[in-house]
């Protein structure tokens, strides 16, 4: 028998809220005037107003006796009857005269068989989709309740939901043996059969759940998932018009029994259907666990691969800093070659000579020689004047005419002859090669330089393919050949690049083309983030695809796609195509009558539409009637109504006593409001991005509703 607690089945606790009370047990004043008016004796009164209100609460008539104390006290109170009145009635005749009125006030009828067949019509209508005991008593329940019809005994329901139950369940059994064949029928039986040796049954393998996806785990998972599907390729076209809540129900059954359980089962039929439906869902998991083993492989992939790359910057730490100290010798060598290096030094030599006049308190023979020098400085540096401007420029132009255009050498500039330019390249080359040479090669500072910069960015893209060890990358490939995928949008770029990598599968060569035999177009790789994109393409390899990395790049984004449910798996349940489970417009249309009714929406588009703008209508008008007294308003449709909430704004409009002096005053004045057509508008200098264009901050109200 099911637990009337599983279920919606009402019933009078023991222990109930004075909220509960107040709310479920408290007769209003008419109802205290029809009971007094229906009844003679206080104890008559009491009776008849603990049947009406129980019975609101109920739906049937429990017995005086189960009542709780609190409820009849409650009740008493509310009626001013003395304490000693008791809810005892006079006679059985009286007692069934009072229900006749409590039924007749509430419009309820007692009608047995009525409610049997009604409950028995659901009851069978629901059978076919839902299993639960407790879910049919409910949905009976809901539909007596409908119909205006006393609650039937709970024990009852009970044993018209396990009659009715055992009749839908005994038809799907017979449904699902009749679409096997013998020999798929011995197959199911078979699976119950232990062996001496492991004592183990293949029935108990169809319950065992997916493990850590290790490479002889996977692989050993796909030979036996492949076994599987070749004995039972069938276990869909069993099922098919079964709902899928039954076959749930069915395999749910068979997994908490034993072999020896089942065996025990005398029905045929129910025993080789819950087989079945076992089997079924063992094999939509086995996909499931398929594609979770793959993004759970690629997911310690990913992980391997930022270890890693902390790892080599850990490492690299000390070589970064050697890099730099070459490539600082290079750019020393670079100034010295170039002249910097000297220019700087005679300029610091220059700024220390005058830090020494300015501080030190030398001797006046030291003194006049510093300030000696300055002035020789200033007067080499100092730019021509007025007087003598055009003769120092002829002199200068005399001495070097490239200077006189302001074309001359500044210091770190080549210049002169092709013979002096030749020798300045060669002596830069000298000391700028030194350092490298010192370092162990251009070769080698070169293969370090790459190492350390390809990780720039948290760049691990290229730590993944070397990670991705050869019999990981059989077992992944040997997933993607099992697995059926499709995707769920229109973009199907991944998937295209996932039959690329399966086309080229047994290459061992580091680049292929981007485009397979027979093809013009190439990949379209624009699902790669930047840096894969430079992963998976050199510029030494054009037209070309560093093999390894782009696998390594597609599987990742395929377990990204299964993950957010763009790419599905085919037969599978948690990664299986969403959209197959949505209601499709044939079932929808029978529905969208009796959703309307209870929303209290109309039934068609066009009263639909003429309803929303006799609404929107109605909500302008009432805003224009208001305008401009009322403070800024916020409407939000709702059922049937609107809900509007009111918040003063900055700079609101003055009421209407003040209107005529704040035009004169403000709105007049303003363009905002007297330049045409925006004076229809008002003006808008309160917002954000718009200002008043007189500068007037009063000037913040906008025009009547329907202007805007």
């Amino acid at each position: 028998m099911t637990a009337i607690d599983r279920t919606a089945y009402p019933r009078l606790k023991k222990g109930i809220l004075a909220r509960e009370l107040h709310d479920s047990f408290t007769p209003s004043l008419e109802e205290i005037a029809w009971v007094r008016e229906q009844t003679r004796s206080h104890e008559a009164e009491l009776v008849l107003a603990v049947l009406l209100k129980t019975h609101q609460r109920l739906a049937y008539f429990p017995k005086l006796e189960a009542v709780p104390a609190q409820v009849i006290a409650h009740v008493r109170g509310c009626l001013d009857l003395p304490e000693p009145v008791q809810a005892v009635s006079e006679s059985e005749r009286t007692l069934r005269d009072h229900k006749t009125l409590v039924r007749k006030r509430v419009k309820v009828t007692l009608d047995k068989k009525k409610a049997a067949r009604v409950a028995a019509a659901i009851i069978r209508k629901e059978a076919q989709s839902k299993d639960n005991p407790a879910d049919l008593i409910n949905v009976a329940i809901e539909e007596l309740v409908r119909h205006r019809l006393e609650l039937l005994g709970f024990t009852t329901l009970d044993e018209l939901v396990r009659t009715i139950r055992t009749e839908v369940n005994t038809a799907f059994f017979r449904m699902i043996r009749g679409r096997m064949s013998v020999l798929v029928q011995g197959h199911l039986l078979n699976l119950l059969v232990v062996d001496p040796y492991s004592r183990r049954s293949e029935f108990d393998g169809l319950k065992r759940p997916a493990r850590r996806p290790s490479v002889s785990r996977v692989r050993k998972y796909l030979e036996w998932v492949r076994r599987l599907d070749n004995r039972f390729a069938g276990s869909a076209d069993w099922l098919e018009g079964i709902p899928p809540a039954k076959v749930v129900h069915f395999a749910g059954e068979a997994r908490v029994l034993d072999a020896a359980e089942m065996r025990d089962i005398k029905n045929l039929d129910k025993r080789l259907a819950l087989l079945a439906c076992l089997v079924h869902l063992t094999r939509v998991r086995s996909r499931d666990d398929m594609a979770d083993m793959l993004c759970r492989r690629m997911a310690i992939l990913h992980s391997k691969g930022r270890d890693k790359l902390e790892e080599i910057r850990e490492k690299e730490r000390a070589e970064t800093e050697r890099l730099w100290e070459v490539f600082g010798q290079v750019l020393t060598g670079a100034r010295v070659a170039t002249g910097l290096e000297e220019h700087d030094e005679q300029e610091n030599h220059a700024e220390s000579g005058d830090g020494r006049q300015g501080k030190d308190g030398e001797s006046g023979e030291r003194n006049a020689e510093g300030l000696r020098d300055t002035t020789e400085h200033s007067e080499r540096a100092e730019p021509p004047t007025a007087t003598g401007g055009a003769a120092d420029h002829q002199d200068a132009h005399e001495a070097n005419p490239a200077d006189a255009d302001g074309t001359g050498d500044a210091p770190g500039e080549v210049g002169g002859t092709d013979e002096e330019i030749r020798e300045l390249h060669e002596k830069a080359g000298e000391l700028m090669l030194a350092p490298l040479v010192d370092a162990g090669g251009i070769a080698v500072v070169s293969a370090q330089h790459a190492e350390i910069s390809a990780h720039h960015g948290n760049n691990y893209m290229p730590l993944l393919a070397p990670l991705l060890h050869r019999p990981h990358r059989k077992a992944l490939f040997d997933l993607l050949e099992f697995l059926e995928l499709e995707a769920t949008s229109s973009d199907a770029t991944v998937l295209t690049a996932v039959e690329f990598i399966k086309a080229n599968r047994k290459l061992t060569r580091e680049w292929v083309d981007d485009r397979l035999p027979g093809t013009v177009t190439p990949l379209d790789v624009r699902f790669c983030s930047r840096n894969w994109a430079k992963t998976i393409r050199d510029k030494t390899h054009p037209g070309k695809f560093a093999r390894r990395h782009l696998e390594v790049s597609v599987l990742s984004y395929l377990a990204a796609e299964l993950k957010s449910g763009d790419i599905a798996v085919k037969g599978a349940d948690s990664f299986g195509n969403f959209l197959a489970q949505l209601m499709t417009p044939a079932e929808i249309a029978p529905l969208i009558d009796k959703y309307c009714e209870q929303a209290g929406l109309p039934t068609t588009g066009a009263e639909f539409r003429q309803s929303r703008y006799a609404e929107l209508r109605r909500v302008s008008a009432d805003v224009d009637a208001g305008y401009p007294t009322m403070p800024t308003w916020s409407s939000t449709m709702r059922r049937g109504g609107r809900r509007s909430s009111a918040a003063r704004a900055r700079n609101a409009p003055p009421r209407r006593s003040g209107w005529s002096s704040w035009w004169r005053t403000t709105a007049a004045r303003c363009r905002c409001w007297t330049s045409s057509p925006r004076w229809r508008t008002g003006c808008r200098g309160g917002g954000r991005s718009v200002r008043c264009q007189d500068q007037i901050p009063s000037c913040a109200t906008r025009g009547p509703a329907t202007a805007w």
